[in-house]
């Protein structure tokens, strides 16, 4: 169960810091343009 509860943590921490990366990927070309 804690296992499993820490994969599910380790994937939302993962999933979190792919959006962070691509709203800055986005706000970089806004400035750009």
């Amino acid at each position: 169960m804690a296992l499993a509860l820490e994969l599910i943590g380790a994937g939302k921490a993962e999933f979190w810091l792919g959006m962070q990366a691509s709203y800055d990927l986005f706000q970089l070309r806004q400035v750009r343009v």
